[in-house]
Parts: structure tokens; C-alpha cells; sequence
């Protein structure tokens, strides 16, 4: 669950630095389509990890349930 809580985190703070001149308010989050799509993929990448048996054995972790999701959120 730690791992998760880490993606989501770091997800969220991706899209906070996307200019390093500019003010976060002021970049439009359209203005950079690589980095919605890449957010995106890598965390449903992360999730379908969690779910397929071999990669949840892989790395050790394990499914979360839809209570822990709204928990988090």
C-alpha cells in the first residue's frame, strides 16, 4: 500500500512541475499532452501490476481494495 500511496504522490507532484520559470497556475495542464498520457500509462500500469498473479509476485505487492482506494481519496 506504501508503494501506491508513493505513486499516487508523486503523480500529483509531477504535474506540479512543469515549468520551472512559470507559476504552476499558469501553465495549462493541456499544454503538455506527453506527460497526461504518461501519467496515466504509469499508473495503470502500476495497478494492472498489482492484479496479474506473476508481477504481484514480482515485486511483492499485492492488490487494494475499492475501500482502500476511497480511504486515500
Amino acid at each position: 500500500m506504501l508503494l501506491l500511496l508513493i505513486v499516487l504522490f508523486d503523480n500529483f507532484r509531477v504535474s506540479n512541475c512543469r515549468s520551472e520559470y512559470r507559476s504552476t497556475f499558469r501553465v495549462p495542464l493541456r499544454n503538455n499532452y506527453f506527460l497526461i498520457m504518461g501519467v496515466v500509462l504509469m499508473q495503470g500500469l502500476h495497478i494492472l501490476s498489482m492484479h496479474i498473479p506473476f508481477m504481484h509476485e514480482l515485486l511483492s505487492v499485492s492488490p487494494v481494495s475499492f475501500k482502500t482506494w476511497f480511504i486515500f481519496s
